[in-house]
């Protein structure tokens, strides 16, 4: 659209130029058809400028607007970003607090655990008792009762029973 303008304007400016080379070389005398002539240049040329004028105020407008839209748009999405990231830090710290705190009890229970506490607490979580077990004593034992409770079993085959069927349906 700009090209069009130019080409306006250089048109009406090449107008102006021969008119007002003609009037030079003419003698003074009114010419009707160069003043005629050199009117319609001028208006048009007006007519372009202001056109041209209306339509960069409208253009400058729009973008002055969409400018605008862009910027509340990037300012949002930067204060989210920001308070994503306030967010992460606060619980990082939260976190490295923990630790820290972890970290101080663990160290308070090693100073304060001894050997024979944590021998008392070893044998407490496996329930074998602070007394010393008394001695075995050995019992004789009856085997006859043992032999006649025994039943004689039928061994089966070692074997995979999907195979085993598949070599009987073979046969």
């Amino acid at each position: 659209m700009s090209q069009q303008w130019a080409l306006a304007a250089k048109r009406a400016n090449h107008i102006l130029g021969g008119i007002k080379h003609s009037r030079t070389s003419q003698s003074r005398g009114d010419n009707p058809t160069v003043a005629v002539k050199l009117k319609k240049a001028t208006d048009t040329y007006k007519l372009y400028v202001e056109k041209y004028a209306a339509v960069k105020s409208a253009f400058e407008q729009k973008m002055t607007e969409t400018a605008q839209k862009f910027q509340d748009i990037e300012e949002t999405h930067l204060l989210h970003m920001k308070e994503i990231i306030e967010s992460l830090s606060n619980t990082i710290k939260e976190i490295h607090l923990q630790i820290g705190e972890v970290h101080e009890e663990f160290i308070d229970n090693m100073t304060n655990s001894t050997v024979k506490s944590l021998i008392q607490k070893f044998a407490e979580s496996k329930g074998t008792g602070k007394e010393r077990p008394g001695p075995i004593e050995f019992e004789e034992c009856n085997t006859s009762n043992a032999v006649e409770g025994i039943k004689p079993r039928k061994r089966k085959p070692f074997g995979f029973s999907g195979i085993m069927k598949k070599e009987k349906d073979t046969m």
